[in-house]
């Protein structure tokens, strides 16, 4: 079987000569405008993980489109990876991990203060989104792996301490919980860590991207145990949020009408199935726009496996308040907004994304809407050219 990451290069190859000139701009662009060596270590664990899991998929592009972009990007990728596995330990003792031997896991402080505080980086120092967080750093881990073979020799204990921390599988692992996140039963996983509460999800395809990473790290090792254990858990995970987060034609009348017209959940607890997202602010944070952020926390980031839950079948049902979303004119009750401003671009790309598998005119309409984009307008974690490489793929 391809490695995870490598399945970028099949895909290319029948793409390559009708769309090589506009990608290869795209990647250059990207490229151009990458932040991670200033950032690195001077963000939290979320925002610094995005922006190192979009550096890996573009230099895993740029390597498949034959550019050299690549070598600046492993240099980045691998001077920033060195600092958060502590093999150059050089960072804050705020973002410094350490095993907690109490709760068994990867452990940040995330704060300089006293008193540790549930709400630095989005708690993760009470294990919330480790999945999330951590997933984007082994997504880094398995393409430098693959093509750094010595280097990852070298550090696999600190890099399976990461992997341990989300996606262990063994009882006789004593150091880590097994599969921290994952509810076997439901299938899908719950962000909340060890915080009083209920147990709660919002961003399906984050989750997802953990397992898919974990799979990808395996492959780069060679360590089937591994790779096995990160596609068994991705394919849970894809098969509970078709059934869950989305509105589809075979759960249709499962969900409540709103939910329908919607065409998606912004949230699962343990006893509620939430129409909407937490409260953090959308750009601006107004409905119909606001829409684009319930459907954008569904697709982020964009992978070589959004293919299995970004499709036809979803898009149909989210075409409706994607289109509100990003022409918000075109909403009845508008109105009531007062003629609000447009939404922010960069969820804005979500929504065309969504809808791009629906037809032809829909990806064409999102790809022109991607290429006009420049990186840092996008999300973080989000490219150009891996949006574009999705959209294209769908044609």
């Amino acid at each position: 079987m391809k490695g995870h990451l490598m399945c970028y290069i099949l895909l290319i190859k029948r793409l390559y000569a009708k769309y090589t000139v506009g990608h290869t701009e795209a990647i250059a662009k990207d490229a151009s405008e990458t932040i991670l060596d200033q950032i690195c270590g001077r963000v939290d664990s979320y925002g610094g993980g995005k922006e190192i899991g979009m550096l890996a998929r573009l230099a895993s592009i740029s390597r498949a489109f034959n550019t050299n972009h690549y070598q600046k990007l492993d240099s980045s990728i691998k001077n920033c990876l060195e600092k958060w596995l502590r093999i150059d330990d050089t960072l804050y003792e705020m973002w410094k991990f350490r095993y907690d031997s109490v709760w068994g896991g990867m452990f940040l402080r995330s704060t300089n203060s006293r008193t540790l505080d549930f709400a630095s980086d989005f708690g993760f120092t009470f294990y919330n989104d480790h999945h999330f967080h951590i997933g984007y750093f082994l997504y880094a881990l398995a393409y430098y792996v693959r093509h750094n073979q010595a280097w990852g020799k070298q550090h696999k204990h600190r890099i399976y301490a990461l992997a341990r921390d989300v996606g262990n599988l063994s009882y006789k692992d004593k150091h880590f919980p097994v599969a921290r996140h994952k509810d076997v039963y439901t299938g899908f996983s719950w962000a909340s860590g060890i915080a009083p509460g209920i147990r709660q999800e919002e961003s399906s395809s984050e989750g997802l991207n953990c397992y898919h990473a974990l799979a990808a790290l395996g492959d780069a090792y060679n360590d089937s145990r591994l790779k096995q254990t990160g596609q068994v858990l991705l394919a849970m995970e894809i098969a509970s949020v078709r059934e869950y987060w989305h509105v589809r034609d075979h759960n249709y009348n499962h969900f409540p009408p709103l939910i329908q017209k919607f065409g998606a959940v912004g949230m699962i607890g343990e006893q509620s199935f939430y129409m909407y997202t937490l409260n953090w602010p959308c750009d601006p944070n107004v409905f119909p726009q606001r829409h684009a952020c319930l459907i954008g926390i569904q697709v982020m980031p964009i992978t070589s496996v959004s293919k299995y839950w970004l499709d036809k079948d979803w898009a149909k049902h989210v075409l409706n308040s994607c289109t509100e979303a990003v022409n918000p004119s075109s909403a009845k009750d508008y109105h009531l907004t007062g003629g609000s401003r447009q939404l922010n671009s960069g969820w804005k790309v979500f929504c065309y994304v969504a809808m791009a598998p629906y037809d032809a005119a829909h990806a064409t309409e999102a790809a022109n809407y991607v290429k006009q984009q420049s990186p840092r307008h996008l999300v973080g974690g989000t490219s150009s050219s891996s949006t574009l490489l999705f959209i294209y793929g769908r044609t």
